[in-house]
C-alpha cells in the first residue's frame, strides 16, 4: 500500500526507523505516488538542514537489489561535475526500507512541468525501473574478476559509441580504465 492509504498505526515502524536514525527532530513529506507499483517515498529534513529519502518498496525483492546497487556497485561510478547518486545512510531489512542521501536538484512533481509532462516522465522512469527489476538477470554476491585489454576496451566502446554521448562515452572509458575497475 502506499503511504497516503496505509493509516498511521501501520507506519509507525517506518517512523522509530526515521527517528532512530535522524532523532526527532524531524520534519517528514509524504511524496508516495498514487500509481504504479505501491511504495513509500517521504522527504524527511533533519534538524541540522540535512535532507534525506525514505522508500520502502513494496517488493522485498526490489528493496534488496536497489540497497544493494547504492552500496556495493554505484560508488563504483564515483562522482561527477554532471552525475551524482544517493548514498544509504541506513536500511531496515526488517522493515524493507532504506533512509538515503538527498541530491541537490528540483523534485518533477513540484517542477513547472505540465502534467502531461511530469506523467510522461513518471512512464518512461517506470519503464526503465520496470526492465531492471524484471530483467531475470542473477547478480552474483561477488563481483566476478576479468581482465580486459586495452583493445577489447576500445571495441566494446565502439560498440557503445552510437548510443551514447561523448561526455557519457569518456565518463565511461575513465570508469573502466581505472586499475581498480
Amino acid at each position: 500500500m502506499s503511504g497516503e492509504k496505509m493509516i498511521r498505526e501501520d507506519l509507525e515502524p517506518l517512523y522509530q526507523f526515521i527517528y532512530e536514525s535522524l532523532g526527532r527532530s524531524v520534519v517528514i513529506k509524504d511524496f508516495s505516488r498514487g500509481y504504479g507499483r505501491s511504495s513509500i517515498t517521504w522527504h524527511i529534513v533533519d534538524s541540522d538542514g540535512g535532507e534525506y529519502y525514505l522508500k520502502r518498496h513494496e517488493h522485498r525483492r526490489h528493496y534488496q537489489n536497489e540497497v544493494r546497487a547504492l552500496t556495493e556497485w554505484v560508488p563504483s561510478l564515483q562522482d561527477e561535475t554532471w552525475w551524482a547518486v544517493p548514498s544509504v545512510h541506513a536500511a531496515s531489512d526488517q522493515l524493507g526500507a532504506m533512509i538515503m542521501t538527498a541530491l541537490p536538484g528540483s523534485i518533477l512533481e513540484e517542477s513547472r512541468a505540465d502534467p502531461s509532462t511530469r506523467e510522461k516522465s513518471f512512464e518512461l522512469a517506470g519503464r526503465f525501473a520496470n526492465s531492471l527489476h524484471s530483467s531475470g538477470i542473477e547478480l552474483p554476491s561477488m563481483p566476478a574478476s576479468q581482465r580486459f585489454t586495452d583493445e577489447q576496451l576500445d571495441l566494446y566502446l565502439l560498440e557503445v559509441e552510437p548510443h551514447v554521448d561523448g561526455p557519457t562515452l569518456r565518463w565511461i572509458d575513465t570508469i573502466i580504465r581505472r586499475s581498480d575497475a
